[in-house]
């Protein structure tokens, strides 16, 4: 019994001595580890939209910049280019309860003041498919995601000359114009017997609130892929570019941005 009693307090002070594991004890993490004796390091995992440019439901065939369309007075046309900012993601769960990205940008807006922005703007583009929008750090059953198609007016009054030359608000991506950014910018060729002459029509204000009903689970540690369909030739579907005036094929885009995004099952 005494040599029991004896061993006992060398035993204790080995294992106080063991050197401590550090690692990520948050479950939600990528590199989650439940053998660590401290929490550091987590890593988490990633959401990513995957846009698809399928003309209409029922047509396979991709939007394709500089192919000749018809608009609603029967005009050829084509696009010589587009972009449309895409930003404010959110996961919404069945019972309403709202996950954004958690990734943010400190940023200086045109009046000089520093603050802070969820970072989790893009690009769309129909030659860019796969878009990284972010980090997410709940996992769970979600039942709609939400976004805006241009900016949110904290994110519209950056100031773009302060931003690096590599993220999607840099003044080096030419949308930005001189009350903010342009959200939507579409070059257009409106008469395909003067091919030199693209004509811009640039929206600026106000964004379009996109929300698709969709059940998808978001698994910890897991990163997480949306496919999203981007009907882009619906953009212009209604405008006579003959016949309407630039303020009113403006109007109709903008109320055109609602139908262009299905989710693909």
């Amino acid at each position: 019994m005494k040599k029991i009693l004896f061993l006992l307090p060398i035993l204790f002070l080995f294992s106080n001595c063991r050197e401590k594991i550090q690692g990520c004890l948050d479950p939600e993490a990528s590199n989650f580890d439940p053998s660590a004796d401290e929490t550091c390091c987590c890593e988490y995992p990633q959401l990513s939209i995957r846009f698809s440019y399928n003309n209409y439901d029922t047509d396979t065939t991709a939007f394709a910049l500089n192919q000749v369309y018809n608009d609603n007075g029967n005009n050829a046309y084509y696009i010589n280019n587009i972009n449309l900012y895409l930003s404010d993601f959110e996961l919404i769960k069945s019972n309403n309860s709202v996950l954004r990205i958690s990734d943010s940008l400190t940023v200086i807006l045109q009046n000089g003041t520093l603050t802070n922005i969820i970072d989790d703007v893009i690009i769309l583009k129909p030659n860019t498919f796969k878009y990284d929008i972010g980090t997410i750090t709940t996992s769970g059953d979600f039942a709609k995601i939400r976004f805006k198609v241009g900016l949110n007016d904290l994110i519209n009054q950056t100031n773009p000359e302060e931003i690096s030359t590599t993220h999607a608000l840099s003044k080096d991506k030419n949308l930005y114009a001189t009350n903010g950014y342009i959200f939507n910018k579409i070059d257009i060729i409106t008469d395909t017997s003067a091919t030199d002459l693209i004509t811009n029509f640039e929206i600026i204000t106000p964004f379009v609130e996109i929300e698709l009903t969709y059940d998808f689970s978001i698994y910890a540690g897991f990163d997480t892929e949306i496919r999203i369909n981007a009907d882009l030739k619906k953009l212009l579907e209604t405008i006579d570019f003959q016949g309407d005036n630039v303020s009113t094929i403006q109007s109709k885009i903008v109320m055109n941005t609602n139908d262009i995004f299905t989710i693909v099952e």
